[in-house]
């Protein structure tokens, strides 16, 4: 393979196949992989189906009277986007070449690995904004915001699963059980980590990659710097199912694009990722307003 095919197919797998491991608030998504799409595109993405439940007393049920099940299907709006553009000179392509193919893949593959982490955070910033979607909110009196406390953190956590289980009120749980997350700030995570509440799981840590750091009161317990904050600095951290309630359109692919410019020696590599994230339905997303200040 040619050291330039080998490194933008290198860039594109670690991409692509990577993607999701390097995902914080991202673990929310209903992510749906589209080719092809560009800015001010709009995507289907589509949640499960639900279907009618009616009283029943007795006797054979009227097969006119069949419904279609309801197709939540969601169009998300592409509207962010990402682009790389790097050079790498002649002593880094001698070193892929040189290298074995196990090797020189290895190599290839590192210069997507900043890329891919970057763009990562881009759809865990964009997830986190989406806590103004939320049908559910925890605050204080008159709509306050909470401080947080050692004393009062259970009972945030209490009232989110709480409310989640309650759902919509028309029999659509957003509780399920070992598929709910908590998407916190590294302060509100350090409450949590000196009262001792978390429990650690290592099959749970190499599920998610990213974030985890323990399950409590139901929730596992991911850890985002993007969690959104107010201009009061009031931050609101989302709770809610792992791949079920934020619709995601994303690109499949971070194609990479080669070439030497005019006159140089250096091999130019170039590329964008587009995406765009939605919270359709109220009732599975849930926030709190809290005044989070962690000091010594």
């Amino acid at each position: 393979m040619a050291i330039d095919t080998l490194i933008k197919t290198g860039f594109s797998e670690a991409f692509r196949d990577e993607l999701w491991e390097d995902l914080a608030a991202g673990k929310l998504l209903n992510p749906d992989f589209k080719k092809d799409i560009q800015i001010g595109d709009e995507v289907n993405v589509q949640f499960d189906d639900m279907v009618t439940m009616s009283d029943y007393t007795g006797g054979d049920l009227d097969q006119s009277s069949a419904e279609y099940a309801t197709t939540t299907t969601v169009k998300v709006k592409i509207n962010k986007g990402k682009s790389v553009f790097f050079k790498l000179d002649d002593a880094k392509i001698r070193q892929i070449e040189k290298a074995t193919p196990k090797e020189g893949l290895r190599l290839a593959k590192q210069y997507g690995k900043d890329a891919r982490e970057q763009f990562a955070r881009a759809i865990n910033e964009a997830c986190c904004k989406q806590y103004v979607r939320a049908g559910h909110m925890i605050a204080g009196s008159a709509g306050a915001a909470i401080t947080v406390t050692t004393d009062n953190v259970g009972k945030i956590f209490a009232l989110a699963a709480a409310k989640l289980q309650r759902g919509d009120d028309k029999g659509h749980t957003a509780f399920s059980e070992g598929q709910m997350l908590a998407i916190v700030s590294p302060e509100l995570h350090a409450f949590m980590s000196t009262m001792g509440i978390l429990q650690y799981s290592d099959v749970l840590a190499k599920n998610y990659k990213t974030g985890y750091k323990g399950s409590f009161m139901g929730f596992d317990v991911i850890v985002d710097n993007n969690v959104a904050k107010d201009s009061s600095n009031y931050e609101y951290p989302l709770f809610g199912r792992a791949k079920r309630t934020i619709a995601g359109g994303i690109q499949d692919d971070f194609k990479l694009e080669s070439g030497k410019m005019v006159g140089g020696f250096d091999t130019h590599y170039w590329g964008k990722g587009v995406f765009g994230v939605k919270a359709p339905l109220a009732y599975l997303l849930l926030t709190a307003k809290l005044n989070v200040n962690y000091t010594i």
